[in-house]
């Protein structure tokens, strides 16, 4: 999670460096500025949704199973604090010592988990907006735009009547998917 921040704080940072000069270049020669909303994108796109589908899909069966771990521990708990006044020192010892590993070993594997979805939620993004970077500069060129800004991004506050290539891009996502699915 820091290495994103960091890469969006570096984008930041040389985007404000840039598009100062970069705006008033296309403004001077008349050009227009593009803009996409990746996040509608990945929202829209049939590849996003399948993805978001078998996230939730997985994210569903594993609470499903740390649900009874945790119902285990409870019970495991309960049985422990109820029979601990008739247990010796030691068996009392060697019962939260097996409560402890167990909450442990749960919240480590749900910590895990939740690391993993991460991992797979970003490389799915990462592929979409791959690709629709690629769908809006094949739209730029054809437009003569000479720059094109993801709209919700931190440096970019406001644009006046940027070309809103999101649609398109989207549009153009969905007949690459339909030609890379009949030719399977």
């Amino acid at each position: 999670m820091k290495f994103i921040k960091r890469q969006k704080l570096a984008f930041v940072l040389a985007a404000s460096l840039w598009l100062p000069g970069a705006l008033s270049q296309a403004r001077e020669n008349n050009r227009e500025i593009g803009v996409i909303n990746i996040q509608k994108i990945i929202l829209t796109v049939e590849d996003g949704k399948k993805a978001r589908e078998q996230l939730e899909k997985e994210i569903r069966e594993k609470e499903t199973d740390f649900l009874k771990q945790k119902e285990e521990l409870d019970k495991l708990n309960k049985d422990w604090q109820s029979k601990s006044a008739l247990l010796s020192e030691e068996a009392r010892f060697k019962k939260q010592q097996e409560f402890q590993t167990k909450f442990l070993d749960l919240r480590n594997a749900e910590m895990e988990f939740q690391k993993e979805i991460n991992q797979k939620q970003q490389k799915v993004t990462g592929e979409i907006a791959g690709k629709a970077a690629a769908f809006a500069k094949n739209l730029a060129e054809k437009k003569n735009l000479d720059v094109v800004f993801e709209a919700n991004s931190a440096g970019l506050v406001w644009i006046a009547q940027p070309v809103d290539l999101t649609d398109e891009v989207i549009a153009l996502y969905g007949k690459d998917r339909e030609t890379r699915v009949s030719r399977k």
